[in-house]
């Protein structure tokens, strides 16, 4: 599923009907995304470089905005939820700059919504299967 259906997805079961959602203000491909329980949906990382973006979806006037950029470096492949109303942003794969090889990230970030702040977290995420053959 595209981060683009799934944010429809989840304004149809917030909302009970299909809306449309302006475009994220960057092209956003292999990134993540969570909702929390508001209705504000977050999304970032990927294509977006260290950026991230909420909307609120029971706002009148729907758009994205800017929220503090990712501390973690670029990456792709995370994996975010939402829990006691943080944002939690674990691993993911990318390059510290553009002549290092891929390498997989273990750590954990959170994000709070009230103090538009990152804070790493100290301890590791599971290890995840990408680049996994067999």
């Amino acid at each position: 599923m595209t981060l683009m259906a799934l944010c429809l997805s989840v304004a149809i079961t917030t909302s009970g009907y299909a809306t449309t959602l302006p475009d994220i203000p960057e092209p956003l491909k292999n990134g993540t995304g969570a909702i929390d329980n508001n209705g504000v949906i977050y999304v970032g990382l990927g294509t977006a470089g260290t950026s991230w973006y909420k909307i609120d979806l029971k706002k009148q006037h729907k758009d994205w905005e800017r929220i503090k950029s990712f501390p973690g470096g670029a990456r792709e492949q995370s994996v975010s939820v939402f829990l006691n109303d943080e944002l939690y942003v674990f691993g993911g794969v990318g390059k510290k700059n553009s002549e290092s090889p891929l390498q997989v990230y273990s750590d954990v970030y959170k994000y709070s919504p009230v103090k538009n702040t990152w804070q790493k977290v100290d301890t590791i995420s599971p290890v995840g299967l990408t680049g996994h053959t067999e």
